[in-house]
């Protein structure tokens, strides 16, 4: 505005927030506070003997000050990183990130990528005001890390593990590891172990991770059941093995090729016609451990035929059924029973099949019934029994 000064001798400006007055028009004055002032211009007539009353204004002074903090950690290439908003009065914010990422959150969270930075905060509030500012920082890279490949040791054994990238390293587990700050370090784990591995720059602190196996083979550790154990000619024993895993299985004997069932499985049957020692072979698939177990099967020579003198059909079922039993028999030859009028009420050459006390599906009376018996033996004898059987109710 013009300042008229017709009749006016003097005049000078309050600026309302207690600072010396100013003259001049226009004056500049720079407040060093927010809110409310009322600046007077005060005049003065007649040589300084008149004063009219001062012209008062209202001034209404808002503080918008634009301000931006930059995490001083993980500045690092695909890192991601919040700006923490620090501005002061700024109801609206409008950031530019590298001419690429325009925004108007407060606070903007983005992912990093390796290269120099140039963001500029612009802030205002309600009634126009404003204030910008400009801030730049670097996006480091990440070290390029390289680790050795997964490998397999046997149990006991070292291998000697390696990785490149950034200034310092750190291994992770600690065990079996001859150091975990060497680029190069032995590692001789007692089980299979997976180790990660930190490279990093100590510059920047930016790091880069990746991990590798150790695979341990174990040695070869579970039972053979029966260790010894006494048989009667012709029995089978079944082998068991507390642990099966990634093995390779071979049996022998001695004398050789005594009665087994299978020679490369875990657990055969074996039916050996005299004293006899087993020797199984155990080795891993990777070649690291070979182990020897052994049963000693010690073969009572006995040839019996035997037959019950009674059953009951309808009673235990360990007793329902009329078999053939003894020692030292390779083959039932026949088994047949007759009633008391001489019919054949059963027949079987099958050592597993026995009487079940019916004929022609009816359950037959109490009563005394005949059989005869011819089985083969082991030694090739041929054996003939006969007797009676008492059916029971």
């Amino acid at each position: 505005d013009t300042l008229y000064t017709n009749d006016v001798f003097d005049y000078e400006w309050d600026m309302g927030d207690g600072s010396e007055f100013k003259k001049g028009s226009p004056v500049f004055h720079v407040y060093s506070s927010v809110g409310s002032f009322y600046p007077k211009l005060l005049l003065y007539g007649d040589s300084g003997r008149c004063k009219p009353p001062a012209l008062v204004d209202t001034l209404l002074i808002a503080e918008v000050v634009a301000d931006f903090i930059i995490p001083d950690t993980g500045m690092c290439d695909t890192y991601p990183v919040t700006l923490e908003n620090t501005s002061i009065g700024n109801l609206s914010n409008s950031w530019n990130i590298n001419d690429a990422v325009f925004t108007s959150d407060i606070n903007p969270s983005f992912v990093l990528q390796e290269g120099n930075y140039t963001v500029t905060l612009m802030v205002q509030n309600d009634i126009g005001c404003r204030d910008t500012i400009v801030k730049t920082f670097i996006a480091h890279p990440l070290p390029d890390i390289q680790i050795k490949n997964d490998t397999l040791i046997c149990e006991g054994d070292a291998i000697t593990l390696w990785v490149t990238g950034g200034d310092e390293i750190l291994w992770n587990p600690a065990s079996g590891l001859s150091s975990v700050t060497s680029y190069t370090p032995q590692a001789s784990p007692d089980i299979t172990t997976i180790y990660s591995v930190i490279a990093r720059f100590a510059a920047t602190g930016c790091r880069s991770m990746d991990n590798m196996t150790v695979f341990v083979q174990q040695a070869p550790d579970f039972t053979v059941l029966p260790e010894d154990t006494t048989i009667f000619t012709g029995e089978t024993i079944k082998v068991s093995i507390d642990s099966l895993g990634d093995f390779t299985y071979q049996w022998s004997s001695s004398p050789a090729d005594n009665n087994m069932n299978c020679e490369t499985c875990a657990g055969p049957y074996l039916r050996p016609l005299e004293n006899t020692i087993y020797t199984l072979m155990v080795a891993d698939t990777n070649n690291c451990f070979t182990e020897n177990y052994y049963i000693n099967v010690i073969v009572n020579e006995s040839y019996t035929v035997d037959v019950p003198t009674a059953f009951k059909p309808a009673g235990d079922p360990e007793d329902a059924v009329v078999y053939v039993k003894g020692h030292g028999i390779m083959k039932l030859v026949e088994f047949r029973i007759f009633n008391r009028y001489g019919n054949e009420v059963f027949f079987s050459d099958d050592l597993e099949k026995g009487w079940d006390g019916t004929y022609n599906g009816k359950l037959q009376n109490i009563d005394s019934y005949a059989y005869t018996v011819t089985v083969e033996m082991w030694n090739g004898q041929v054996l003939t029994k006969k007797g009676t059987i008492t059916l029971l109710r």
